[in-house]
């Protein structure tokens, strides 16, 4: 992803909300997150 922002990231949040996994459910966060780079993650961490 490139220029995520905030809004993006909750707004992806909210759209998954909680995903199925194989006959695991995780959490919305952490199926965003597999998806965005180091450098995305870590500008998220930063604008928190």
């Amino acid at each position: 992803m490139k220029d995520v922002d905030d809004s993006d990231y909750h707004y992806l949040l909210h759209l998954f909300g909680e995903v199925e996994k194989g006959d695991d459910y995780m959490d919305g966060a952490d199926f965003i997150k597999q998806f965005l780079s180091a450098e995305d993650l870590r500008i998220l961490e930063e604008r928190r």
